[in-house]
């Protein structure tokens, strides 16, 4: 259903969810750090998708901005563009915009 594309140099670690339980089963500071990693992921999915429902395009590129300073410079314009749910074109417009107001 969904492909997950890493877009810098990764290192990715593989386990079946079965041997995972295994190895958290025994060690609380892990269990406790993935609760905490899971949680933190869910809140950022929710504060994503609630701000398609709340901002505008305008107002979502400049979310991300104060989210994530450092990643427009990583990113290409296309897949900030696709993270915000607008196209590449309306992305140049609002940064355009954006800097004729600073």
């Amino acid at each position: 259903m969904y492909y997950i594309q890493a877009l810098e140099d990764s290192e990715i670690f593989v386990a079946k969810i079965s041997d995972f339980e295994k190895i958290v089963e025994g060690n609380y500071q892990l269990l406790l750090f993935y609760k905490k990693m899971i949680d933190n992921v869910l809140v950022i999915k929710e504060e994503h998708a609630s701000s398609f429902k709340l901002l505008d395009s305008t107002e979502r590129y400049k979310q991300f901005i104060n989210s994530y300073p450092e990643l427009e410079k990583r990113l290409k314009q296309c897949h900030i563009a696709s993270y915000l749910g607008i196209t590449p074109v309306s992305l140049s417009r609002i940064r355009k915009k954006s800097n004729i107001n600073k």
